[in-house]
């Protein structure tokens, strides 16, 4: 008994997923794992490329939340706990706060330096 060769959509859709796979974050990994187990057991064409979109997004989503939370902590953390430095030393706000307050900071100085000009072709 011979055993049949998956389609091509099908073994592309394995191949992305385990792709995926090894960029998902540790945290919710075993759904990835669990994604890419069930798809063995998949044959069907359209219902593998329907799986596939599915675990693309619950990747994408897995991908959103770790970086939500990793901007949420203060710079020199890391999510697993690990400090970079002594924890003495770390600042006190997030990394989107940072991010923010360059942010500002460079629209400030843009608007500035545009008034500095409008001002000296006024003259």
């Amino acid at each position: 008994m011979s055993v049949p060769h998956p389609s091509r959509s099908v073994r592309f859709a394995s191949s992305w997923l385990r792709l995926a796979l090894r960029f998902w974050p540790a945290e919710s990994r075993h759904c990835g794992c669990a994604l890419v187990a069930e798809l063995d057991s998949i044959h069907d064409p359209f219902e593998a490329v329907r799986w596939t979109l599915g675990g693309t997004l619950l990747f994408a989503r897995a991908l959103v939340s770790h970086f939500l939370a990793w901007l949420r902590l203060p710079a020199g953390a890391r999510l697993n706990g690990d400090v970079l430095r002594p924890s003495a030393q770390l600042p006190h706000r997030s990394r989107l706060f940072s991010a923010a307050f360059l942010v500002a900071t460079a629209a400030i100085l843009s608007l500035s330096r545009r008034g500095v000009r409008h001002s000296r072709r006024s003259r």
